[in-house]
């Protein structure tokens, strides 16, 4: 994550809960290293398996980039940070699961030429199976360099008195969606919804700058006054 965007991303609780929550699914952040493959969430808490894990390459956050200035001491950003994904996120996500109103209309973008990030895949740049040992298993392991731009170096183990780097490259988006939203968030509110519909062309910045959008949301918006039509919320002149 940038720089730039740690020190208000980490302290935001808006930002945050925009993270996948558990209805998201299981193992949608994936490490491809060689022969090896794991994957996170496995247990459905994506809040103590991805987000508050600390120390490892992988990590949420840096919190190194928490505070660029330094002013306030690591722990105690941690701890604030930790205390917002618990009592703000977790509590957030909890409370909005499964909540739609009774007369829902959604469409979302489902295209391959809006590529989105579905899962989160970090795959290792170097082939050699030398290093696919148990003894270089790089889950636990901290950042040695980072990039910032989606490369990051790890020191696995040592071969005698050298040091076995890993390098890891963030991969592209590989999921169809609007270039933001993934199909498996767009489509969440299809089970709840009185019409629900997957659209290509869509880019999430700009979903209602065509006519097929518009008209569907016209649609939804007409089908909500019919319903409103002889109740206490109709407004009369």
């Amino acid at each position: 994550m940038s720089s730039k965007v740690m020190p208000v991303f980490a302290q935001s609780p808006g930002p945050l809960q925009l993270l996948p929550s558990p209805e998201y699914g299981q193992g949608w952040l994936q490490i491809r290293d060689g022969e090896q493959f794991f994957a996170l969430p496995h247990h459905g808490d994506p809040y103590g398996e991805i987000y508050t894990k600390r120390g490892v390459w992988w990590s949420l956050v840096d919190e190194a980039l928490m505070d660029p200035d330094k002013s306030i001491d690591r722990e105690h950003n941690w701890v604030s940070y930790t205390k917002l994904i618990t009592e703000q996120v977790a509590r957030f996500h909890q409370a909005i699961s499964g909540k739609y109103h009774p007369h829902t209309y959604a469409f979302w973008g489902d295209d391959k030429e809006h590529k989105t990030w579905g899962d989160v895949v970090w795959q290792r740049t170097q082939a050699s199976s030398l290093w696919n040992s148990d003894a270089y298993d790089v889950r636990n392991k901290p950042v040695n360099t980072d990039t910032l731009m989606g490369t990051i170096d790890v020191v696995a183990g040592n071969l005698g008195p050298i040091n076995v780097h890993k390098t890891f490259e963030l991969q592209a988006a590989g999921e169809n969606g609007d270039g933001t939203v993934p199909i498996r968030s767009g489509a969440a509110p299809a089970h709840y919804a009185r019409a629900a519909v997957g659209y290509t062309g869509v880019d999430h910045g700009a979903a209602y700058t065509k006519l097929p959008q518009q008209k569907f949301a016209l649609w939804g918006i007409v089908k909500i006054l019919q319903n409103v039509a002889g109740t206490t919320l109709e407004y009369r002149t």
